[in-house]
């Protein structure tokens, strides 16, 4: 069923390349259900088709032209897309992002002038660096986030779809997430701990106490005594025999 997320995206087919890499930056938004992305590539050609694109720009909430030479020159761009997202910004207030691909007559098409382009027409995408050229996708992806009904402002200044908001398969599969997250925490904590103790029952650890030192050092004296006594002792003995022997003698 159609939303007022839809996001409607126009582009000639010498562009796909462009509305690849557009695609790219709003599939996060798409995956949350922030947005209904529709362009042609979704439907096969026909009447269905064209049913389904009926539907789609009757819906619109946000529509992305991909603007270029090319795209000016499409008949049926100009003759069955542009006149029903034309009328539906002045009648249903779906906003019109004008995105400048390639140098092209767009100043000088009044229909489309008055809308401002995310990017000035001097400034078109295929001119860019790479860099620049994906910074001002994704600048295009965060206007179409804060153009939807129910965005919020972040702290820094930003917009975000509030979780409220969301549809309920996602927001429980971010409930289940989070669970899976706390249970795997749970579970290493539990392996560090039972690793613990095996390793103090397989050492026999306890605590050492100053009784135990005291004892120890007690022992350890009364050893050296006992060889000292039993070594006097026997040095004692063998002179008492040897006085004797030397008695014998002189006798």
């Amino acid at each position: 069923m159609a939303s007022r997320t839809q996001v409607f995206v126009s582009y000639s087919h010498r562009d796909k390349k462009w509305l690849e890499r557009l695609q790219v930056h709003l599939t996060p938004l798409q995956r949350s259900g922030a947005i209904d992305l529709w362009d042609d590539t979704r439907v096969s050609a026909g009447d269905v088709w064209r049913r389904e694109m009926a539907q789609a720009l009757a819906a619109t909430r946000v529509a992305i032209l991909l603007v270029s030479a090319d795209f000016l020159a499409s008949d049926f761009i100009a003759e069955s897309e542009l006149p029903s997202l034309l009328a539906a910004a002045e009648k249903k207030g779906v906003e019109i992002l004008p995105v400048i691909v390639s140098a092209s007559l767009y100043e000088e098409t009044p229909e489309l002038a008055r809308f401002k382009p995310v990017n000035p027409p001097s400034q078109p995408l295929i001119g860019m660096r790479p860099a620049d050229q994906e910074a001002l996708l994704e600048k295009v992806a965060r206007t179409v986030l804060g153009l939807l009904p129910g965005s919020e402002p972040t702290n820094d200044g930003r917009r975000t779809w509030p979780e409220s908001r969301l549809p309920r398969r996602v927001r429980i599969r971010g409930v289940l997430l989070e669970a899976v997250r706390a249970a795997v925490l749970i579970g290493v904590i539990l392996v560090l701990f039972f690793l613990v103790m095996k390793y103090f029952k397989a050492a026999d650890m306890k605590p050492i106490t100053r009784d135990d030192v005291t004892s120890d050092r007690r022992e350890k004296g009364g050893g050296l005594n006992e060889s000292i006594s039993i070594g006097t002792f026997g040095s004692q003995g063998n002179s008492c025999s040897q006085t004797r022997r030397d008695r014998s003698r002189a006798g």
